[in-house]
């Protein structure tokens, strides 16, 4: 039960997190006419107001959704690591662990997104839904700069390749096990017989 509720828990804070980054990134590149666009200005409207509406002089919007991005994740870490960790990460871990883990979320976007527009591209070339431009304008920006370098192959546009093998690659060197190391927890069911285990025995699993 524990487990599902973590579950649930992660997956919400997930969603949150997504979607106040794509707001971020949709507000640089991604036309405001866009229904999906509008959609998230809605959804991540009644998160980001009171602070917009206090801080609105000092800080930009930018600034803003990483601030919250970065304690939703923050939160979220220490939240978990108090259920499930024997020998939980100090605050300094924390933040180390959510920064690395929104700059891999952040990644992962692109990565999907990336794939996506790939596959949207090759089904319905001529296509021009929301879904399609809301997915163009997002990883226009990654995909351009390769393209630009890139020589001419008859047509082939190898730039969605190289670009996932890039981001990939970024994320397989981000050090987060390294800020694991020494963290002692346990996802346990509490009942007698594993609390008199634990007594005992501590099990690394992060």
């Amino acid at each position: 039960m524990e487990n599902v509720f973590l579950f649930l828990f992660r997956t919400f804070v997930d969603f949150i997190t997504i979607v106040l980054i794509l707001r971020l990134i949709a507000s640089r590149w991604i036309s405001a006419n866009n229904p999906i666009h509008q959609s998230i200005v809605l959804i991540t409207g009644p998160i980001i107001r009171p602070f917009t509406s206090r801080f609105s002089k000092q800080s930009s919007l930018e600034i803003i959704l990483i601030g919250l991005c970065l304690l939703i994740e923050l939160f979220a870490l220490w939240f978990m690591t108090t259920i499930n960790c024997l020998n939980g990460p100090n605050f300094l871990q924390l933040i180390g662990l959510s920064t690395m883990k929104l700059m891999i979320l952040v990644l992962r976007i692109f990565f999907i997104s990336i794939l996506a527009h790939v596959i949207l591209t090759w089904l319905s070339p001529n296509s021009f839904t929301p879904a399609t431009r809301f997915i163009g304008e997002l990883v226009a920006p990654v995909l351009r700069p390769i393209k630009a370098r890139l020589p001419y192959l008859a047509g082939l546009d190898l730039s969605p390749l190289i670009a996932v093998v890039i981001i990939q690659s970024i994320i397989m060197i981000i050090p987060i096990n390294t800020v694991f190391s020494g963290i002692l927890c346990s996802n346990f069911r509490r009942s007698e017989e594993h609390t008199s285990e634990l007594q005992s025995r501590a099990y690394l699993v992060c």
